[in-house]
């Protein structure tokens, strides 16, 4: 077959949009509806997701819990940012700030890339923005930048506990919703491994 120079196209889906991976890294993502549990579960669908992009594509990390942090800037270098996602721990901060998140990513686009690349955000969380600036806020801005927010929400409806003291995380969704709505997203609600691989 190499000698008669046969070549093989294959057509699929794949996206030219430069992302930021938003995980929440905060105490409620410990929980234990997912195997070993939701933060692990996040950060190995975030790094399947990367392999599944168009080399050329900028990809970056942030984690957040009551503060965010940028974990990887925008880049193509797909080990690095599958690295640096491994290297997230929970975050001894308490709340969970999603729009300082989204904020910090969006400002991440507007120093690091070019702009002539979509922008898409996509925020794996619980749900539960506590703390931080208001998500109006941050719906607004995301608007104005032009950014696309899909939203992913972990958790299972009976929620699962992430502390000695038995405490119990559930999903609230609602917020979630509202994020990818208003920015041209889309929300998923994933409740185990699988769902989340499809969501991506």
């Amino acid at each position: 077959l190499t000698i008669s120079g046969l070549g093989i196209w294959y057509n699929g889906y794949s996206s030219d949009n430069n992302y930021i991976l938003l995980i929440d890294a905060s105490g409620s993502m410990l929980a234990d509806d997912y195997d070993p549990n939701r933060l692990e579960v996040a950060k190995k669908t975030a790094s399947d997701f990367i392999d599944s992009l168009n080399p050329n594509v900028e990809v970056g990390a942030i984690s957040f819990a009551g503060t965010s942090f940028l974990v990887q800037s925008l880049t193509n270098d797909k080990a690095n940012v599958k690295d640096s996602i491994k290297g997230i721990d929970a975050i001894n901060i308490g709340g969970t700030a999603t729009g300082d998140a989204t904020i910090l990513a969006i400002n991440t686009f507007k120093i690091s890339d070019s702009g002539t690349r979509g922008r898409s955000i996509i925020l794996l969380t619980d749900g539960q923005s506590n703390v931080g600036i208001d998500l109006e806020d941050a719906i607004d801005y995301a608007v104005t930048n032009g950014v696309i927010i899909h939203t992913l929400g972990i958790g299972t409806e009976e929620g699962g506990e992430f502390n000695e003291d038995g405490i119990t995380s559930q999903l609230n969704p609602q917020n979630l919703e509202k994020l990818a709505k208003e920015t041209g997203g889309n929300f998923y609600l994933v409740e185990n491994e699988e769902e989340m691989d499809k969501a991506y």
